[in-house]
């Protein structure tokens, strides 16, 4: 259960960093551009990209760029800030590892992290993740279910009513046309069979410019399916609800929406202004508003209404608007937009990872398959050190049944031969200390194990060979009492 709460927590802060990316880089792409109907296809084009983000993420069809790996090539890691926060991080995760100072990286055939380096998020924030996508989920199906049984209780219209909605063009399938005494405003409900539901006061004869305004409008978004980008962006909200960017461009696509749909309805109910005032008598139910009372003067920009913004796009757009997107724009945006999904399902913040015990093969030969780096690792004395215990940095790595470990020590001819590589000693078995230490300097150590043999090179020299000899379980690094011992360019193989 646990092991599965942190495979979800890595898919999905992968996926959390694609969407991100992608959002964002979509939201400037809408505030860059000025025309609604481009702006919506941004945004549909957006949602539907993070919907499939998840199951591109998890099935890695595409090789995987680690962000770590390029911060490190790049020099970026090394800088102080993330040098302090990444020591930390390690001393924090590593038991008794005061003054541990380490830069690593790992490579193997597939993406796991390495836990406590890299590590999954904490698993309280996984199941936080899913509680609230459970619970958006939720709401999301209760208020359809809330649509289907306002439409089961909705009327007929009056033969009037009827007969003036046969009469309005739409392109497509015509949807049905209902009366409810529980709505204020006029809406499009449904998805397989959409509904206009309009309020009572709308199915009177003295009313009939009012509905014709109100039918032409719900027309217009029937014709344009917002109705499913509805449901999809409510799916992306539910998945992705902690992402800015998202919130924006919903807010942008729903405005944009309803403007395209007033200004379609407009140009078959009559000049743009008469438009403009009788959407604003209907919202504001006001019956007194008479159409010459349209704005024909700015507006002051205090007023951040959805409906002072659509009234304004009516009556004073300063530049020509565009009722479909140019050819060239809506052919090559999904192309562009697929390439970006493909792009942003590589990013992983991940390092190539290393596989458990159990992951290896029984009876592995050779080392050579996976490799873990270390470029740097300093162990400073500590207070317990100064006393006369030495210290064990033990990193989270399991050593595999065999390996092939090289790794450089900078110690002197009393400090080498108390050091420990993986519970060995830089000593041959039956020799004394100071006939067996070289000087100060650095020292190459190779420890290798296959097939139960273990050998051990200092600088070259063969140490001993032993079929019996005991390691750690895992990559452990042993500094004498009261000595910094400094590691550089450890590399294992398995």
């Amino acid at each position: 259960m646990a092991d599965g709460i942190d495979r979800l927590g890595e898919l999905l802060l992968d996926a959390s960093l694609s969407a991100t990316a992608l959002l964002s880089l979509v939201a400037l792409a809408m505030i860059g551009c000025r025309q609604p109907v481009r702006r919506i296809c941004l945004a549909r084009a957006a949602i539907l990209s993070v919907l499939i983000l998840i199951p591109l993420v998890a099935l890695a069809p595409f090789p995987r760029i680690s962000l770590n790996r390029v911060a490190r090539q790049s020099g970026l890691s090394s800088h102080p800030f993330f040098a302090y926060h990444a020591r930390h991080h390690l001393d924090a995760e590593t038991p008794g590892s005061g003054g541990l100072q380490a830069d690593v990286e790992s490579s193997s055939g597939g993406p796991r992290p390495l836990r406590g380096l890299v590590g999954p998020p904490p698993r309280w924030l996984v199941i936080t993740y899913l509680a609230g996508t459970a619970s958006a989920l939720s709401l999301l199906l209760l208020g359809y279910w809330g649509l289907n049984w306002l439409t089961s209780r909705s009327e007929e219209v009056s033969p009037l009513s009827a007969e003036l909605y046969a009469s309005l063009p739409i392109r497509g399938r015509r949807p049905r046309f209902r009366v409810s005494a529980r709505i204020r405003h006029p809406a499009l409900v449904g998805l397989f069979r959409q509904t206009i539901l309009v309020p009572i006061e709308l199915d009177l004869p003295e009313s009939t410019e009012q509905l014709r305004l109100s039918l032409l409008h719900e027309l217009a978004h029937a014709e344009s399916r917002d109705a499913w980008f509805g449901l999809a962006s409510g799916l992306a909200q539910a998945f992705w609800y902690f992402i800015p960017p998202l919130w924006w461009i919903r807010a942008q696509m729903r405005l944009d929406q309803e403007f395209m749909a007033d200004r379609r309805a407009a140009r078959a109910f009559g000049p743009f202004q008469v438009y403009a005032a009788s959407l604003v008598k209907i919202a504001s139910g006001d019956p007194e508003l008479k159409p010459a009372a349209a704005p024909r003067q700015p507006i002051p920009q205090a007023s951040t209404s959805a409906l002072f913004q659509r009234v304004l796009m009516l009556v004073q757009c300063p530049y020509a608007l565009e009722s479909h997107p140019p050819r060239w724009w809506a052919c090559s945006l999904p192309g562009l937009v697929l390439l970006g999904t493909m792009a942003g399902s590589c990013l992983t913040l991940r390092v190539s990872g290393l596989p458990s015990p159990s992951a290896l093969p029984p009876s592995a030969s050779a080392p050579g398959s996976h490799t873990f780096r270390m470029s740097r690792l300093v162990a400073n004395p500590t207070t317990a050190a100064l006393e006369g215990q030495p210290l064990v940095y033990e990193l989270p790595l399991p050593l595999p049944p065999s390996f092939d470990l090289r790794v450089d020590v900078w110690a002197d001819a009393d400090s080498l031969p108390l050091t420990k590589v993986v519970g060995i000693r830089l000593l041959a078995p039956g020799s004394r200390s100071e006939t067996a230490a070289p000087p100060m300097g650095w020292h190459r150590v190779r420890i290798r194990r296959v097939a139960a043999e273990t050998t051990v090179h200092l600088d070259e020299i063969l140490l001993f060979t032993s079929a019996n000899c005991e390691t750690t379980p895992s990559l452990t690094l042993e500094s004498p009492a009261g000595y910094p011992v400094h590691f550089r360019n450890l590399r294992l193989t398995w």
